[in-house]
């Protein structure tokens, strides 16, 4: 985690989001995934190639990198990074991403040719071609044409990034296209396409574009455009769609045109007859309206939302326009825009200041946790025990070294001197004196050198635990001291 005072993912991107004007896209995630096993420094630097690629510089820029396994996915190696690049470093400061998948396609070929790994064949192997030529690179490049195409090369009426959006939403992207193209090749008709579309919970509505149809389902989540979906021309979709329904809706209502024929009649019957002055002695007369099939002139149809133009002049109307128009007015004339943009932006502070202090209370916290006296680890203690029964060895090892130092030197004190030496050996006790200073030095050589061992052993078993003390020390001062960067 570069450039982020955060303590965890989630709160690195929380922190590019707010890096991000309201509304504009916060970082750029990408994928390192190697088909050989690649070490956890390597994959580093390819993520720092990443974003310096991107544009920012990788020792400042604020990003994450995770690295995890990933085990059996086939071709791949188990362990994989994702690269999380804030877009942003202020309000007007942002990476410049024109061409960013062609650079990136460019990037991805030179890490692949650096560590011996077969180059991936796509959609643009041209233009990523002329990109290292340009970079000096021109044997990768030849090397990308000459590739063999293990797979065919990927063609799609959608975007990966639509296709997961579909997936998140819960829609299978290629079922639900595979589904438009049956019902397409073999409905004759728009009803019996809509109703092949009912049966998989999809439906077929126009797009918000002039001559466009577009599925969707039943929730309401656009699928795509019917023209691309079934591959066929704007022109011919209208003129399936649009044409041969203006036919049915000239068609009698019970025609086999109409999905809802029944509801259909049944609205008819429920309408109100229709009246117009005609005959002789002006009497009212109910059928074969003059004013169309829909009851106005011309036969156009009537918005639902707009008022009958025959009831343009009721006075009821007009007094319920007028109070409409007079409260729609004093509500614009109580509306106060710097009022709204103060109350906004003390919303937008307090919910910012709610959001420090509850980042401030839980350092105390952690900080206040930091001082409580640690118990002494099992490591430490097992170290100091070893440590203490090494140096008692050491002490025992001493004593019996100055005892047989002490009775050698008490054996060679009591060795005859002068005349005493004719007598001792006539009387046959300078053999024994002999003896026993010999059995007293070597007892006195072993004893120096079992207390020299175990001084070793006694300083070693020293040494390990001052080192296991000062990791323990420093294990501590590390953790109180991110905590008080936190709460500083």
């Amino acid at each position: 985690m570069v450039g982020l005072a955060a303590m965890g993912v989630e709160a690195a991107l929380n922190a590019m989001r707010r890096l991000a004007p309201p509304g504009a896209a916060a970082f750029h995630h990408i994928s390192l995934s190697p088909s050989a096993e690649w070490a956890a420094g390597d994959l580093v630097v390819a993520a720092a190639s990443v974003v310096r690629e991107l544009g920012g510089d990788p020792a400042t820029h604020p990003h994450v990198i995770v690295l995890h396994h990933k085990p059996g996915a086939a071709g791949r190696g188990s362990l994989h990074a994702h690269v999380v690049v804030s877009h942003w470093l202020g309000p007007s400061q942002r990476l410049d991403d024109a061409w960013s998948h062609l650079r990136l396609e460019r990037l991805a070929r030179e890490l692949e040719w650096s560590h011996r790994e077969p180059l991936t064949r796509g959609r643009h192997d041209k233009a990523v071609a002329k990109a290292l030529r340009a970079r000096g690179l021109p044997e990768i490049a030849d090397a990308l044409l000459t590739t063999e195409c293990v797979e065919p090369v990927p063609r799609s009426v959608v975007t990966a990034s639509a296709r997961q959006a579909l997936t998140r939403q819960g829609i299978d992207d290629v079922a639900a296209r595979s589904v438009v193209t049956a019902a397409w090749s073999q409905g004759d008709t728009p009803a019996s396409f809509r109703a092949a579309l009912a049966e998989a919970g999809l439906l077929v509505v126009p797009g918000q574009k002039q001559g466009v149809w577009v599925v969707q389902s039943s929730g309401g989540v656009v699928i795509g455009a019917l023209d691309r979906i079934v591959r066929q021309k704007r022109g011919d979709v209208v003129a399936r769609m649009e044409v041969t329904d203006e036919h049915y809706n000239a068609a009698p209502r019970t025609g086999a045109f109409d999905p809802h024929p029944e509801g259909r009649q049944q609205d008819r019957d429920l309408a109100p007859p229709t009246r117009f002055a005609g005959g002789s002695g002006g009497a009212d007369t109910v059928g074969s309206d003059p004013r169309g099939p829909n009851g106005h002139p011309g036969g156009a149809a009537e918005h639902p939302r707009q008022p009958a133009p025959h009831r343009a002049g009721d006075p009821a109307s007009a007094r319920r326009r007028v109070r409409d128009r007079a409260a729609a007015t004093a509500l614009a004339s109580a509306i106060s825009m710097p009022e709204i943009k103060a109350e906004v932006e003390r919303r937008y502070l307090q919910r910012r200041l709610d959001e420090l202090r509850e980042v401030h209370d839980a350092a105390r916290e952690k900080l206040a946790l930091a001082r409580v006296p640690l118990p002494m680890p099992d490591s430490l203690i097992q170290a100091r025990l070893r440590a203490d029964r090494a140096r008692q060895a050491s002490r025992a090892t001493r004593d019996a070294m100055h005892a047989a130092s002490a009775r050698l030197d008490a054996i060679n004190a009591a060795e005859p001197r002068g005349f005493a030496v004719l007598a001792a050996w006539i009387g046959g006790r300078a053999r024994r004196l002999r003896q026993e200073a010999a059995e007293a030095a070597e007892d006195d050589r072993r004893a120096r050198e079992r207390h020299e061992d175990a001084n070793r052993l006694s300083g070693v078993f020293q040494a390990a635990l001052e080192a296991e003390a000062e990791r323990v020390s420093a294990k501590r001062v590390q953790a109180v001291a991110v905590v008080s960067l936190l709460v500083v």
